[in-house]
């Protein structure tokens, strides 16, 4: 039996709370749409999904990363000035994922304030947001992105066939952390 004064708290509606979700997301079209797939099931089944441009410019961004297909840039990237653009593009973009939890929906005008959000590791401003607004976070990705001897991180291009490759795999996680953070 539920507490009394509940169903009136959430609108006569006692399965649930019809919550705010922020999907925050960095990626491919392949990295995308799962999520639009999943903020379509969440909408139709009555929570509000908030789906934002936060800025950069993706075309851009994939150039980059198939030209630097490895975690550390290439030196022809350096000298061209890229590592720099490519930082000015981040710091838009996390400013966009930090805006997009609390600010109003351009086109309705309703404010939207995040109440949980649902994001990938590529979008790296998603702890912070949650931490800060004191909401849920549920993390999720289309590939491995914890440590785990049967696949190499995405970022990490390992070509390397002598040794030990599991051993190699799982070592490459925790050095995408090192040089991440």
């Amino acid at each position: 039996m539920l507490a009394r004064g509940y169903e009136e708290a959430v609108g006569g509606d006692a399965r649930h709370p019809k919550l705010n979700v922020l999907v925050q997301v960095v990626g491919s079209r392949g990295d995308v749409q799962p999520f639009i797939a999943l903020g379509n099931e969440l909408k139709r089944l009555g929570f509000r999904v908030g789906f934002y441009p936060v800025g950069g410019d993706p075309e851009a961004l994939m150039a980059y990363m198939v030209k630097n297909p490895d975690l550390i840039s290439s030196f022809e990237s350096l000298q061209a000035g890229e590592l720099q653009q490519k930082r000015d593009m981040m710091e838009e973009m996390l400013e966009g994922f930090w805006y997009y939890c609390f600010q109003q929906d351009r086109i309705t005008g309703v404010p939207f304030v995040a109440d949980a959000t649902i994001a990938n590791p590529p979008a790296f401003a998603y702890i912070h947001c949650a931490q800060v607004l004191g909401i849920p976070l549920h993390i999720m990705f289309t590939m491995p992105w914890t440590s785990t001897s049967a696949f190499p991180h995405p970022l990490v291009n390992l070509s390397n066939d002598n040794g030990n490759r599991s051993m190699a795999n799982y070592a490459a996680y925790a050095i995408v952390e090192y040089l991440a953070w």
